[in-house]
């Protein structure tokens, strides 16, 4: 069974045999352009991104039924699909989005399982609205996670709360160890190693998008979470870490909320709106870097570099400056 050592060498030869070019592409207009609403290369989005190690059987009914959510609720909008037995893109038949139902319910071996879903217009256009997946059958290796992107407009006054309530919902469906929900970017999957540079640019600016690298955060963040956002999810073994959930809280303003989960850890969520933490425009993001401050000793301090592992577009340095933007 091939690693995901074996799988990056095959990406990167695929890569090097179709030509295609590895110098990150700077963008020389207002990077606040780069995440408007509309473009084919970047889209924003708002997250749920949650880490997780346990066997299949503790994982399975609760994957597959966040999976079958996210369907439902862009019933007909997914429109390309991809796993790790199809091997390439494919058009997004009902069939197609039943397999991960039917692979994770299966009673056959699943080492290592990996799928996508996208509802671009093709499957090299960015969308706000993807779902993708990597889990492994066994615990105690690398971590395992779901990521599940929605459009923006669930991140306004009327619609806040649905969503919180649907991440809390996901974070006790699966044994969460931790993760995040905030605004994000998605790339184009198409020449993501070019346009790595433009995603540098926009992570300088803005400090509230989470940038993602969940490839790389399996492989790194079992003693520690990634980073925080907006809403900060923590299993028990981090909310022990901290004190337990009463010290958690009463080191925290009122204006971030600690939400319970059944599972005895916690979502903290900092302020009711995410804000995109423009440092040109001066956004505030006193909330965020409040959360960042209580939670810095359960927090990395490294990370493999962010960006297409092609380029490594920020480089171990600048990985490690964003890691601390919310320090100040």
């Amino acid at each position: 069974m091939p690693t995901d050592a074996d799988r990056l060498k095959a990406i990167l030869a695929a890569s090097s045999a179709l030509g295609i070019g590895l110098r990150p592409r700077r963008y020389d207009g207002d990077v606040a352009d780069l995440i408007a609403e509309g473009r084919t290369d970047f889209a924003p989005a708002v997250a749920i991104t949650i880490y997780f190690d346990a066997l299949r059987e503790r994982f399975a009914e609760g994957v597959v039924a966040c999976w079958e959510e996210f369907d439902q609720r862009f019933d007909g909008q997914l429109t390309w699909y991809a796993d790790e037995e199809l091997g390439k893109w494919r058009t997004a038949s009902a069939d197609r989005l039943r397999r991960p139902t039917r692979r994770l319910g299966s009673s056959g071996p699943m080492p290592f399982y990996a799928w996508t879903s996208v509802s671009g217009e093709r499957f090299e256009s960015a969308s706000a609205v993807t779902f993708t997946a990597t889990v492994r059958e066994s615990a105690g290796g690398h971590l395992s996670f779901i990521r599940a992107t929605f459009p923006t407009a669930l991140t306004t006054e009327a619609a806040v709360e649905e969503f919180v309530i649907v991440a809390r919902r996901w974070c006790e469906r699966v044994p969460t160890l931790h993760g995040y929900g905030g605004l994000t970017v998605n790339q184009s999957p198409h020449e993501p190693q070019v346009n790595s540079g433009m995603l540098l640019q926009i992570a300088e600016r803005f400090h509230g998008f989470e940038i993602d690298d969940c490839g790389g955060t399996v492989l790194v963040a079992r003693d520690f979470i990634k980073s925080t956002n907006w809403l900060t999810f923590l299993g028990r073994p981090f909310i022990d870490r901290l004190g337990g959930v009463v010290e958690l809280r009463s080191g925290l303003s009122p204006a971030i909320d600690l939400l319970p989960l059944k599972s005895g850890g916690a979502i903290v969520w900092a302020g009711r709106l995410p804000v995109r933490g423009d440092i040109h425009k001066d956004d505030d993001l006193e909330s965020y870097r409040e959360v960042a401050r209580r939670l810095r000793p359960v927090c990395l301090d490294a990370h493999p570099p962010l960006g297409p592992a092609e380029v490594g577009s920020f480089g171990s340095e600048k990985t490690r400056l964003w890691l601390g933007r919310l320090d100040t």
